[in-house]
């Protein structure tokens, strides 16, 4: 039986392999790309030539080939297609926040990333299913500060499921203002588009319909 070729220490274009990930289903590797990326990477990739880099290659192909700044939608692949919608999504966050959630209101994008083909480079394809996601909210939209996480991950990751302690009971804020007889829905958007604090948006009773308030009149006369 021929032995498994060792390929650590090897270098494939802009990648140095530096160890077996033994988790994959298939003979792969950890490699880490002259970009500062890493990722693990299928051994027949490596050794057909097939891979050379995370994929900051082909975005700087693709960088040089259009106009700084200026993306060419038939030249992305399905993959950078999906990418390029998170990116247009990220600056549509922080461009309109009162269309989205007063929580990106003063979130900043750092100057690199309003080339697409930087954003691409840094942050590589996303896994079909996967979003961008800030690390730490209260940065902004930098390389440091971002990963690709499954969606169901990223919607737990949203201030709505923050835990706080209100009256002595910690919760989520979810739970909170089903406690007090509110809809999550009306605390929300108290916080975030009106700007008042937990404990204002959950003490405050929520004002009646005019519907509950006719029928409370007729309950009156009717008696």
């Amino acid at each position: 039986m021929t032995a498994a070729k060792d390929l650590t220490g090897l270098v494939f274009g802009r990648l140095t392999v530096l160890r077996l990930d033994r988790e994959a289903k298939r003979r792969s590797w950890a490699c880490n790309c002259t970009c500062g990326r890493a990722k693990v990477i299928a051994q027949a990739e490596l050794t057909r030539g097939d891979a050379k880099s995370c994929g900051c290659l082909r975005s700087d192909e693709l960088r040089k080939k259009n106009k700084v700044g200026k993306v060419d939608h038939d030249t992305l692949c399905p993959k950078e297609k999906y990418v390029y919608r998170k990116w247009s999504q990220m600056w549509n966050r922080v461009r309109n926040p009162a269309g989205n959630s007063a929580c990106y209101k003063g979130t900043k994008v750092c100057n690199e990333w309003s080339d697409f083909y930087v954003f691409l480079r840094d942050m590589g394809v996303a896994p079909s299913g996967f979003s961008l996601d800030r690390i730490d909210n209260s940065r902004g939209y930098e390389k440091e500060n971002c990963r690709w996480i499954p969606l169901a991950h990223q919607a737990k990751n949203t201030r709505r499921s923050r835990v706080i302690q209100v009256a002595g009971k910690t919760a989520i804020v979810s739970d909170h203002a089903r406690a007090w007889g509110l809809s999550p829905d009306v605390v929300f958007d108290r916080i975030n588009k009106l700007g008042w604090d937990i404990d204002r948006a959950l003490r405050t009773p929520k004002r009646p319909q005019i519907a509950d308030v006719t029928a409370a009149l007729n309950r009156k006369i009717c008696q």
